[in-house]
């Protein structure tokens, strides 16, 4: 299929009247679409060192270093322990509270536009 507009074709054949050409076109869309899916997590696979259906990868792998295709550990290598969590130092915590302060005090500057008014607000909420 040439790239472009997959859908064009179809969307013509369809107005045209034409509905079962329409569908086998629609079907093949979809399959490149789900070939073009397949080839890209196997590319993320070949980046990150993993062997598509290798041993390490199958269902029953009891590898604890597997990770997802974004490079995160999986879900279902066990209990997270927090052993991974870093407790924030003085300094860190000094400059957030610093931030705040600042957020709070542009937010209860009565000039500033109401856009960023509610911007600061929901910064406040999401804390």
């Amino acid at each position: 299929m040439k790239p472009g507009k997959p859908w064009a074709k179809p969307a013509r054949q369809l107005g045209d009247g034409e509905g079962e050409t329409a569908v086998g076109e629609q079907g093949r869309a979809l399959q490149a679409l789900r070939d073009g899916a397949q080839s890209m997590m196997n590319q993320m696979r070949q980046a990150m060192g993993q062997n598509p259906g290798g041993p390490n990868n199958g269902p029953g792998s009891r590898n604890p270093t597997r990770l997802d295709p974004l490079g995160r550990p999986r879900a279902n290598t066990g209990p997270d322990f927090g052993d991974n969590v870093k407790i924030p130092e003085e300094a860190d915590i000094q400059r957030a509270r610093r931030i705040l302060e600042a957020i709070r005090e542009r937010l209860g500057d009565a000039f500033r536009p109401e856009m960023e008014r509610f911007y600061l607000e929901r910064l406040l909420d999401n804390r």
